[in-house]
């Protein structure tokens, strides 16, 4: 009888413990859905570290900040004052490096 019983039973407990780890709701999905949910809060204290900076540029360009002005002009649109020399730095040919 115990030997029909172990018979039975290890299996049916090597199933249930790999049900537990593989199955729908098992550690194994619960350990890649805490993966992913931590990549996704990195992402949105990244986005919400944006969003504060772009929120701050607004402010300051509403505001008329001479210097965001110019910095903007610069980087952006490559304007210069009168006076500056400007140096344009070509990428080398292609085959050569």
């Amino acid at each position: 009888m115990a030997r029909k019983l172990r018979k039975f039973l290890l299996p049916f407990l090597a199933s249930i413990g790999i049900y537990l780890i593989f199955g729908e709701h098992g550690l194994w999905r619960m350990w890649k859905l805490k993966r992913k949910e931590r990549e996704l809060r990195r992402e949105v204290a990244e986005i919400e570290a944006r969003r504060r900076v772009l929120e701050e540029e607004r402010k300051r360009l509403k505001e008329g900040d001479p210097e965001l002005i110019e910095k903007l002009a610069r980087e952006r649109y490559g304007m210069v004052k009168p006076g500056e020399k400007v140096y344009i730095i070509l990428p080398p040919p292609e085959g050569r490096k």
